[in-house]
């Protein structure tokens, strides 16, 4: 599926960025977490208003599909090296499109000067980030509307 293009976040992306995250959660997590712990994190639905306040602040990259449409994004907080976000449709996860969007995220962050990346990854991230070499700093059980969300805090030396 390498058709798919990575680019920076244009303006009207926020809709499709929110709707790969709420299925991303709602589905893709499904194995890692229950029901209302997924409702509790992603909400009822896609919330275009309150990601685009969320990836403000954010360097966010996107991967589209040959129509258009995004199948995945990524975000850096390059002042600290935070790996906000990293998630792609149900339907492509292990097809290398996170391995992508990931590689892309660490040249950004090597590109800012960064030393080390960090992130708090879920029990679905954890894996995948170990795979690229990151270490476990802390487990964490986060309250999240009601519910408590297990993740972890991890970190993965740049320099």
């Amino acid at each position: 599926m390498n058709s798919d293009t990575i680019r920076t976040m244009g303006e009207g992306d926020v809709p499709g960025i929110a709707r790969v995250f709420h299925m991303a959660v709602m589905q893709g997590s499904a194995a890692h977490y229950d029901a209302a712990q997924r409702l509790a994190w992603a909400g009822s639905g896609p919330d275009p208003v309150k990601w685009q306040n969320l990836l403000a602040p954010l360097d966010v990259i996107v991967a589209v599909d040959a129509a258009s449409v995004i199948v995945g994004f990524a975000s850096l907080r390059g002042s600290d090296g935070l790996l906000d976000h990293l998630f792609v449709l149900p339907s492509r996860q292990r097809t290398g499109l996170a391995d992508r969007l990931y590689r892309r995220i660490e040249e950004m962050a090597r590109d800012q000067g960064c030393k080390r990346l960090w992130a708090e990854a879920s029990l679905l991230a954890r894996p995948f980030l170990q795979r690229q070499g990151w270490h476990e700093t802390k487990a964490q059980e986060v309250p999240v509307r009601g519910q408590v969300i297990r993740n972890f805090v991890m970190e993965y030396r740049l320099d």
